[in-house]
């Protein structure tokens, strides 16, 4: 995670990417390049900058090439036959993080789920038009990164309950400080 982290903050697509097929021809496949790569060197790269080891500017080249590798890698988690439900999924209102909810699906896709995947800062009515649209929907999953977005949260559930969207809804992420928290702001878990 180190070395991948340290080519994402340079803005080292390449090197990002040959540090990925190394993985992958070793022992990982694609759920664990997310698991065990991947997400641990966004990490790395929120705690630098987080320390000020790292500038911002080194966070956004990081994500870009974040975003890139995921774009790379999301086609591995396609599975052809019958999908065993779908799963709506994204940021609330003002969450500007779309990376977990991208990571969050491909491995739902490869799980088998039909995934709509809304990225970040998706508005309310926009769960609720997506879950409407979603055939045999099983639950929408919300990602909260940044903290101070309980008011998205739950501007984003009552919307799903007033138009009696009945799938569960959960939440998760960084500023979710576990299952209180997350029945506090109305989800399911």
């Amino acid at each position: 995670p180190v070395k991948l982290a340290a080519r994402m903050v340079a803005g080292d697509e390449a090197g990002a990417w040959s540090v990925v097929e190394a993985a992958l021809a070793s022992s990982l496949d694609p759920a664990g390049v997310y698991l065990d790569l991947l997400v641990p060197a966004l990490e790395a790269v929120g705690d630098g900058w987080a320390a000020r080891t790292w500038t911002v500017a080194d966070e956004h080249r990081a994500t870009a090439v974040a975003q890139r590798l995921i774009g790379r890698l999301g086609p591995r988690f396609a599975r052809r036959g019958r999908k065993r439900g779908a799963v709506v999924l994204g940021a609330p209102a003002g969450e500007l993080h779309g990376l977990p909810s991208a990571i969050v699906g491909d491995l739902l896709r490869g799980a088998g789920f039909e995934v709509f995947d809304l990225g970040a800062n998706t508005p309310a009515k926009s769960f609720v038009d997506t879950a409407r649209q979603a055939n045999r929907l099983i639950a929408i999953a919300i990602a909260a990164t940044s903290t101070g977005r309980d008011g998205a949260l739950r501007t984003t559930i009552r919307a799903l309950r007033r138009n009696a969207i009945s799938a569960p809804v959960l939440v998760g992420g960084a500023a979710i400080a576990g299952e209180e928290h997350a029945r506090r702001v109305g989800a399911d878990g």
